[in-house]
């Protein structure tokens, strides 16, 4: 069973706050609560029929008890919290509770009342009101590929690779049209959530007009009139979540790709659930985000 041990707030700057250290204490909290909000629409008839579903519980709360040896620490206690999530708000970067196993969920701390502060005694009891705009926990799973590792198994993904082309005819359906030619790769992923993961990809140079095919989806960029180099020692980042495509030259030369997709496929397409088919003309890793409306409980 998850307990309260190991809740952690990294601000948008990188402080960290472990809330279940001391001089603070975790008594109370609705972290691991969900509720789903939906659309309906009247049948005509008895009841109603869904037309979606959608997360509308933006809110958390956190009851902190907060208690130290000393006056100096005590303020120093108090003074933290408010400094640790104040840097957010003023930036309009949030920051991420963060579990023990690495599962987070970013938010914003945007209330904190005391319900309890005794000076004298050293203690006070803080209720922080979390504001989270996509109310999901994240596990980020790895996996990667390299011409002298093969195949790997990282993170909980079945990451497997025969090897060339391995009997799959890359000129039909099964990589969606695609003619990835026999020196290049195929391999499994698994991810072994019900719903889709976002993802970041690195593809790794040298590799001339980059190619992946996931579960049929291509991802790639550039053509043969306007071909994209990605040069040995550099990479080209696409990040799902954000939009955003980012190539690197190897040299500290970070310049946007976003125009050098190719416009009939969809880039940025989440990865599905369960095991699916991943072909490419290149080595890359990816960082999968599998997000869940409750994080894993640990036994």
């Amino acid at each position: 069973m998850r307990t309260a041990r190991g809740i952690q707030y990294v601000n948008s700057e990188g402080r960290a706050l472990d809330l279940t250290a001391p001089p603070y204490t975790v008594v109370a909290s609705d972290l691991l609560d969900w509720e789903w909000g939906c659309d309906t629409e009247e049948t005509g008839g008895v009841g109603v029929r869904v037309a979606q579903f959608k997360r509308t519980d933006y809110s958390r709360e956190i009851e902190l008890a907060v208690h130290a040896d000393g006056k100096e620490d005590f303020a120093a206690a108090m003074n933290a919290l408010y400094e640790t999530f104040g840097r957010d708000v003023a930036r309009t970067s949030p920051g991420r509770l963060s579990l023990e196993d690495g599962t987070y969920m970013e938010c914003y701390v945007v209330a904190s009342k005391k319900t309890i502060w005794i000076l004298e005694n050293r203690i006070a009891t803080v209720v922080l009101k979390v504001m989270a705009p996509k109310p999901l926990w994240v596990k980020e799973m790895q996996f990667s590929y390299s011409a002298n590792e093969g195949a790997v198994l990282l993170g909980g993904f079945d990451f497997q690779s025969s090897g060339g082309d391995a009997g799959v005819d890359f000129q039909s359906g099964a990589s969606g049209g695609f003619d990835f030619g026999s020196s290049d790769f195929v391999y499994e992923l698994v991810n072994g959530e019900y719903g889709e993961a976002e993802f970041v990809m690195t593809i790794y140079g040298p590799v001339v007009n980059p190619r992946i095919s996931i579960a049929g989806n291509q991802y790639g960029l550039g053509t043969s009139a306007h071909p994209l180099s990605v040069p040995s020692g550099g990479n080209v980042v696409i990040d799902s979540e954000a939009k955003t495509i980012m190539l690197n030259n190897g040299y500290g030369d970070v310049q946007n790709a976003y125009n050098m997709q190719v416009k009939e496929w969809d880039n940025f397409a989440p990865v599905p659930s369960a095991g699916v088919l991943v072909q490419s003309n290149c080595f890359f890793d990816m960082t999968l985000k599998v997000q869940r409306s409750e994080p894993t409980w640990i036994l």
